[in-house]
C-alpha cells in the first residue's frame, strides 16, 4: 500500500516565490500605514495657537527591511520647530492636559494595517506578488504600519514592525511595537 503526492514541487516553488517577495511588498504596506498615521496626527494637532509648527514636525522614516522584519518610526522630529513639544502634548504635564494624537492615530490605523497584511499574505500565497496593492480602507486610504507611542519613560517616536516571514507562513502577522 502506498501514497502518492502530486504538486509538491509547484507548492514549494510558490512558497519560495512568496517568501522572496514578502519583504518588498510588506515594506509598501508599512510605508502606506506610516503615511496614514502621519496625516492623522497632523490633522489632530492642526490649528493649535500655541504650537502652530508642531504638525509640520511629524514625519516618518522610510521602512527598513532587516531580514524578515520591516520597521518604521512615526512621530514628531525633535530637530524641527516645535517637534520637542510632542511629548508634552501627547502626555500632558502638571499644568497641561494631554492632547493625544499619536496613540489615537495608531489605533485608527491598526485594523487597516492588519487587513492589508492579511490581504498581502493571501495574494503572495495565491501567486500574486509584484504589484500587489493592499485593500483600501475607509475613505479610500490604504493600510500600513502601526506605531504605539504609549511608552513609559517619555515620548518616543512610534515604532512598528512586521515579520514578513510570518505573514507568508500564516497569511497574516500584526506589526507589534518593539521595546
Amino acid at each position: 500500500m502506498g501514497a502518492k503526492a502530486s504538486g509538491l514541487i509547484e507548492l514549494e516553488q510558490d512558497l519560495q516565490a512568496a517568501a522572496e517577495q514578502a519583504a518588498e511588498e510588506t515594506a509598501k504596506v508599512v510605508k502606506k500605514a506610516a503615511q496614514n498615521i502621519k496625516t492623522d496626527v497632523r490633522a489632530r494637532w492642526a490649528g493649535m495657537r500655541h504650537a502652530p509648527y508642531l504638525p509640520a514636525a511629524v514625519s516618518y522614516d522610510e521602512p527598513a527591511v532587516e531580514g524578515n522584519l520591516v520597521r518604521t518610526e512615526v512621530g514628531p522630529d525633535k530637530s524641527k520647530p516645535q517637534g520637542a513639544l510632542g511629548n508634552l502634548l501627547e502626555y500632558g504635564s502638571v499644568h497641561n492636559a494631554p492632547r493625544p494624537a499619536l496613540a489615537p492615530a495608531a489605533d485608527a490605523e491598526e485594523p487597516r494595517f492588519t487587513q492589508a497584511l492579511e490581504d498581502l499574505g493571501r495574494q503572495l500565497l495565491d501567486g500574486g506578488g509584484r504589484g500587489c496593492r493592499p485593500r483600501p480602507g475607509p475613505g479610500g486610504r490604504r493600510a500600513g504600519a502601526v506605531g504605539d507611542p504609549r511608552r513609559p519613560g517619555g515620548f518616543r517616536r512610534g515604532r512598528a514592525e512586521s515579520d514578513t516571514g510570518a505573514a507568508v507562513r500564516r497569511g497574516v502577522h500584526h506589526g507589534r511595537p518593539s521595546g
